[in-house]
């Protein structure tokens, strides 16, 4: 059985990066931050293993 990613709510992640829900959806809207998923109109959600491998990202930059 293949394991199932683990969507984190654009809330859980601002939690983790210490910063307003406000600010990653500024991220977003200018292509910015982690990779995101639209899920419908309404509903963003975030891979977790992509919000870290983003975290890294920054670290080495």
């Amino acid at each position: 059985m293949v394991a199932l990613a683990t969507l984190l709510t654009p809330q859980e992640v601002a939690a983790q990066l210490n910063i307003s829900v406000r600010a990653l959806h500024a991220m977003r809207r200018n292509g910015q931050g982690p990779e995101w998923l639209q899920l419908n109109k309404r509903t963003v959600r975030y891979v977790s293993d992509d919000v870290v491998q983003w975290i890294k990202s920054k670290q080495q930059a």
